[in-house]
C-alpha cells in the first residue's frame, strides 16, 4: 500500500494485518500483539514523514514460516525509523517506542539507504514454534 502519512490511515494497515495474521492462523492475542506493533510503527513514521509529500509505503507478506510488515518512506536524509528509539530507552525505566516493538514481534529490522528509511516486523508462524508468543 502507497499512503500518505496520514494518522487517520492507520487503520487500513491494521486491517491488512489482523487479515493475514487471521489467514495464518495466529492466535488472537498473538493477532492483536501484532496489529499493535504495525499501528506503533505507522504512527511513529508517519509522524517522521509529515513533512515530506512522499507516500509512506506498507507491505504485508506471508511466508512459509513468518510474517512481514514492512514500512518504509524517503525523507531528507532520513534516519532509521524509530532507531533513536533503543538510544532513549538505556537506563530508562520506561521502554521507548522501538524497544516496545521488541515486546509484540519476534524480530524488528531497521536500515536506511541515502533518503530511505526501511522498518520490518518480523513474527514467526507455529511451524517456526511461535505462534502464541
Amino acid at each position: 500500500m502507497r499512503l500518505p502519512a496520514d494518522s487517520r490511515l492507520v487503520g487500513a494497515v491494521t486491517g491488512a494485518v489482523e487479515h493475514f495474521a487471521q489467514g495464518a492462523g495466529l492466535d488472537e492475542p498473538v493477532q492483536k500483539q501484532l496489529m499493535s506493533a504495525a499501528e506503533q510503527a505507522c504512527l511513529d513514521t508517519f509522524q517522521r514523514a509529515e513533512s515530506s509529500s512522499a507516500p509512506v509505503e506498507v507491505t504485508v507478506e506471508e511466508f512459509p514460516d513468518r510474517l512481514e510488515i514492512g514500512i518504509s518512506y524517503s525523507g531528507d536524509s532520513a534516519p532509521a525509523i524509530g532507531l533513536d528509539s533503543f538510544v532513549t530507552a538505556r537506563g530508562g525505566a520506561n521502554l521507548a517506542p522501538g524497544a516496545s516493538l521488541l515486546e509484540l514481534v519476534d524480530r524488528v529490522q531497521y536500515d536506511s539507504e541515502g533518503a530511505v528509511s526501511r522498518l520490518r516486523l518480523i513474527k514467526y508462524l507455529s511451524s517456526a514454534g511461535n505462534n502464541s508468543r
